[in-house]
């Protein structure tokens, strides 16, 4: 009888680590921020969100390019959070607007 199991053994690259520390350390400082902010949770909803939304991308990235990552792939990981952050305040300003002029929902 023979097996034929494959095992994944894959392991990521040494440059997504860095980014990955770096992504953390953004991600704790952003978090402690909005949460002693004096403004109803809505910075913390803010991170919460683009934390999520960073580490969907995050993931997509390590699943594509495991061992050769691109220097976009490195970027992306290492400030991605940041840019994701703010796109996130930006869309939540266009939405806000958009509810004020054609009253969406209530």
């Amino acid at each position: 009888m023979t097996s034929t199991t494959m095992k994944s053994n894959q392991s990521i690259a040494a440059g997504y680590m860095q980014g990955f520390m770096i992504a953390l350390m953004y991600q704790a400082i952003f978090l402690l921020l909005g949460s002693i902010a004096l403004d109803s949770g809505e910075q913390l909803r803010w991170v919460i969100l683009s934390i999520i939304a960073y580490w969907i991308l995050a993931l997509i990235i390590v699943i594509r390019r495991p061992q050769s990552p691109t220097r976009f792939d490195l970027a992306a990981i290492r400030s991605g959070f940041i840019v994701i952050f703010f796109l996130v305040i930006f869309f939540t300003g266009v939405i806000w607007l958009l509810n004020e002029h054609f009253q969406f929902w209530p």
